[in-house]
């Protein structure tokens, strides 16, 4: 049967300690310190990055239109990776929402999808 995880077999508490303030949760990783955020947002950007342009890459040749949904999305990942700061995971909700706001209204998809087709 299911059950509380925390609890043996016998339904005791498991041989933990009381879960004090200072210690980390039961459940869920450290958070890790601001260097390692950066390095592993520059990492999961480019791991992206890699796998929408093999992805693109693939469609271009079943669709030639997709290279229509490419050309709108490029200045889109441009402008994102130059406006995006992910030193921490505060300043990189904050500026992504900035970004969204700025880049991503219907008058402003209109403008580049105008801007693409012209």
């Amino acid at each position: 049967g299911g059950g509380d995880p925390r609890r043996s077999r016998g339904g005791h508490h498991a041989d933990k300690q009381p879960h004090r303030a200072d210690q980390e949760p039961y459940y869920g990783a450290p958070e890790p310190d601001p260097g390692e955020w950066h390095q592993l947002g520059v990492l999961r950007i480019r791991v992206v990055e890699m796998q929408y342009n093999a992805f693109i890459e693939e469609q271009i040749a079943l669709n030639p239109l997709m290279k229509v949904y490419s050309s709108l999305l490029e200045p889109l990942f441009s402008s994102f990776n130059s406006m995006v700061d992910n030193t921490s995971l505060d300043s990189f909700c904050k500026t992504a929402h900035q970004w969204f706001a700025q880049n991503c209204s219907l008058t402003k998809l209109r403008e580049l999808a105008t801007n693409l087709v012209t």
